[in-house]
């Protein structure tokens, strides 16, 4: 039997076998997946099983390693530990505040929450048995600031200690503390937040930044103030209340609830002030209120009743009136609960829009050299790369279309011959979209676009003998002639965002000289603004950073664009790489409208699951005041989106193996998502789908998933959310509790397989096959509407683009639109035609009902 969590020391209520119950799904029940059983979710209690062969190993992806990270602090962390095991409270004190003073921006590892917890009694006749950690250090270390990991050490003083620092800091922090709240300065709140962590006061700033930021509609950040104001806010494993309390009979009797919660203990490690029990009950209302504000009512409705059973009658404001809190919610959530299933969107019936389809050139493949693709570089235990025969060619399978365009309301724009075209998505028209003063050209030149580098690549040794590529003739070295009349390059993966086409062009290479005069070749890239609707406006340029003194002295490359940028009001974010033997990953903020950098954050370096095609970040994801990025180098980070901080950084262990295959191009990027209070990223070099919690970077939960699904987006409903995965299977799991919810088809020898990107559209997921579209309930599995037939854009697969009113269909070699049939109850417009009018002008062909 797998160990079962202690909840607390006496059985004389039923309540505590519920809440014991929360940790019947860490032990997860039977899979939905008969054929292929993917597994319950991983709460990560066992250590990671480390294979055998020391070769492997050395072959192996090695961890992210952040940047800014010193063994002289551990050192001196090691020292403060001391001094408080001798009660030495004044020298202890000293210390921590002279080392947050002199290296409170750098990097330090975070000990793991929770400790063991002893079960002294049996369970459901069971012997007693030993709750492992939340979360175990191997392959999961987590990095935060130095001055935010002092904070907490001193919060977490014994009695004695704490009562020694507060005496010392409570009156100037309650004086500077009730000056910000009565202004309602939120910067500098949060500033006295950082230095006054551990002080009594630090609760009511708290509250007041949670306040704050629920009222700009941040819920995300109400969370991370809220949940360090009390411990009860975290269950007894150290993960955030409303992930167990979800789980537990809602019939059970709140008092019981909340006397069995108070007498389960907390483990150690929590970041949290320890403020008193008064403040306890405004914090859980405010959280309440955020889950309602994201949508998430079953949370809210699970720490309502939690409320109900610690303050039943606390009164507080709320709806501007005073009132009692639990009362007040319960209202709230039956009446959002009402409305939500009209709220619930589901579009009517599609039907293939224009005459024809929009035909374009794909991609050609490139032949890859001779015998390579029979051949693998691998490294071995020393470093060195070595060829490995892989045996015959294997035998050629479907793929999946290669187009990749973004829509902004009645347009679609894509890549097509080295040039971007506009599509009209009402009438199926297609013209260039002007670049002003880029030369794009309209035939494909005599180099490699950027997706055919790794099929065509030559490998050359630069200056600091790493591995590079270049495109001369196999042999040659690089060429300064030859990389300036290189033809200028358009990175298929555009994006758009607020008017504003976003395109990465790569124009030729730099030749430059390293340390010791030897040539080395350096990429000469931007990334580009252009307004959709004034062509003739000067083109925004951003540009990667350079380093002082440049590059080329130091015998390093430059920095490098690395996936697609994210934009947010007037700052664009973007991940940039320095490549060599570990990639250099760092965050760079831009002004929009001026292309200026703002600030650049650097996160650390690690191995790059491909050594080829180099570092394919996910886009960075903007919620709130926090950046987060999936490095796909072993690692995700939160970033502090005004200032460029980093919050935190988590590894997470790298089971793949590193790809050099000539003839393999690495897949697009998997987005990760925020949900409430969880980042939920699936790495490329990871096998693994993990949540995060945004406020700490502790590991929620993490669940196996197959290499080739990747994020698809997330379905939310009255019931909870899902995160849904699309890749040959569809699949999707509970966003709280990483428990999965659905696998379809159930069979792998069903007959039927994805093909193509997959699309969320309200509360259905379409996915491509090589034969029909299927749209599905991400929850129960059934079919919404009929599966519809892609035969008219090539029957081969697909890629689906959401659109306004409907889906973009991008086959293998032409585009179509699946338009929303006008209801007949709509009144016909007055005015301009709507989008969903206009969306038929040419003819409608039905689909196959």
């Amino acid at each position: 039997m797998p160990p079962r969590p202690c909840v607390t020391r006496r059985r004389t209520t039923t309540v505590s076998l519920a809440v014991a119950s929360v940790a019947v799904w860490l032990t997860g029940g039977p899979s939905r997946c008969q054929a292929e059983k993917l597994g319950p979710p991983r709460l990560l209690r066992e250590p990671v099983a480390q294979p055998a062969d020391s070769l492997f190993m050395a072959a192996g992806l090695t961890p992210f390693q952040p940047a800014d990270v010193s063994s002289r602090i551990r050192r001196t962390l090691l020292q403060y530990e001391a001094l408080t095991a001798d009660g030495a409270w004044d020298d202890a004190i000293a210390l921590i505040e002279r080392l947050q003073t002199e290296s409170g921006g750098d990097l330090v590892e975070v000990a793991p929450i929770g400790a063991p917890i002893e079960s002294q009694d049996s369970v459901d006749g069971q012997p007693p048995t030993k709750e492992l950690p939340l979360e175990k250090p191997i392959g999961r270390e987590r990095f935060a600031p130095l001055a935010q990991r002092c904070q907490q050490l001193l919060a977490s003083l014994p009695a004695e200690g704490l009562a020694a620092y507060r005496a010392r800091i409570d009156r100037t922090a309650r004086e500077r503390i009730d000056g910000a709240t009565a202004r309602l300065d939120e910067s500098a709140l949060v500033r006295l937040v950082q230095e006054f962590y551990a002080s009594e006061p630090a609760a009511d700033a708290l509250l007041a930044l949670g306040e704050l930021a629920l009222e700009r509609g941040d819920a995300a950040a109400a969370r991370r103030w809220l949940s360090r104001v009390h411990p009860l806010l975290y269950d007894p494993w150290g993960r955030p209340a409303g992930a167990s309390l979800v789980l537990l009979d809602p019939s059970v009797d709140p008092a019981e609830l909340a006397a069995a919660w108070r007498q389960s203990p907390r483990p150690e490690g929590l970041p949290v002030v320890n403020a008193n029990d008064d403040l306890l009950p405004l914090a859980l209302s405010r959280l309440a209120l955020a889950s309602i504000r994201a949508g998430d009512l079953r949370r809210a409705a699970a720490e309502t009743r939690l409320l109900r059973g610690l303050a039943p009658d606390v009164e507080g404001r709320l709806a501007g009136r005073t009132q009692p809190l639990a009362e007040a919610l319960e209202a709230i959530i039956d009446e959002q609960a009402s409305s939500a299933d009209r709220l619930t969107h589901r579009q009517g019936p599609f039907a293939w829009a224009w005459s024809e389809a929009v035909p374009y050139e794909a991609e050609p493949t490139a032949a890859p050299a001779p015998n390579l693709n029979r051949n693998v570089i691998q490294l071995n235990a020393f470093g060195q790369p070595v060829v490995i025969n892989s045996g015959p060619d294997p035998t050629p399978t479907e793929t999946s279309p290669t187009l990749s365009a973004v829509v902004e309301g009645l347009s679609a724009f894509y890549v097509e011959r080295g040039a971007v075209q506009r599509l009209n998505l009402a009438t199926g028209e297609t013209e260039p979209q002007p670049l002003p003063g880029v030369a794009t050209p309209r035939q494909r030149g005599a180099g490699p676009a950027l997706g055919d580098v790794a099929r065509r690549a030559n490998l050359g040794v630069n200056a600091v003998n790493q591995l590079f590529v270049f495109r001369g003739a196999a042999g040659q070295a690089p060429n300064a002639a030859a990389a300036a009349t290189q033809p200028v390059r358009i990175d298929p993966s555009l994006t758009v965002a607020e008017g504003v086409l976003y395109a990465r062009l790569v124009e030729g290479q730099r030749i430059v000289r390293g340390p010791n005069g030897r040539a080395m070749a350096s990429t000469n890239e931007s990334l580009i603004g252009v307004r959709i609707d004034a062509t003739d406006a000067t083109p925004v340029r951003f540009r990667p950073p350079e380093d002082d003194p440049p590059a080329a002295v130091r015998g390093v490359a430059d920095y490098q664009f690395a996936g697609q940028p994210t934009v947010r009001g007037d700052r664009l974010y973007i991940a940039i790489v320095r490549p060599g033997v570990r990639n250099e990953m760092s965050l760079a903020c831009y002004a929009v409208t001026s292309g200026r950098l703002l600030w650049r954050c650097d996160l650390g370096s690690g191995d790059v699951e491909s050594r080829i095609t180099g570092t394919n970040p996910a886009p960075p994801v903007v919620v709130g005041d926090s950046v987060y990025v999936a490095t796909n180098l072993g690692a995700v980070a939160a970033i502090d989106a005004s200032r460029g901080r980093i919050r935190w950084i988590a590894r997470y262990p790298r089971t793949t193996q590193p790809n050099i295959r000539f003839d393999q191009v690495g897949e697009p990027a998997s987005p990760c998502v925020v949900i409430g209070d969880q980042l939920i990223a699936a790495p490329s070099d990871s096998e693994q789908l993990t949540a995060w919690d945004t406020g700490t970077g502790a590991p929620l939960w993490s669940v196996p998933r197959r290499s080739d699904a990747t994020i698809a987006g997330v379905v939310r409903q009255p019931s909870g959310a899902v995160v849904v995965l699309a890749g040959r299977r569809l699949t999707s799991y509970d966003t709280l509790t990483g428990q999965q919810q659905l696998c379809w088809p159930e069979s792998p020898r069903a007959g039927l397989r994805g093909l193509g990107a997959a699309a969320v559209v309200g509360n259905e997921v379409f996915l491509p096959t090589s034969e029909a579209i299927f749209a599905i309930d991400p929850t129960s599995g059934s079919l919404t509407r009929s599966p519809i037939d892609l035969s008219p854009v090539g029957g081969v697969g697909a890629n689906l683009v959401p659109t306004d009113d409907g889906l973009l269909v991008c086959g293998p070699d032409r585009l179509r639109m699946l338009a929303e049939l006008p209801s007949q109850d709509d009144p016909e417009p007055d005015g301009p035609l709507s989008r969903r009018t206009e969306a038929a002008p040419r003819g409608l062909a039905s689909y196959n009902d």
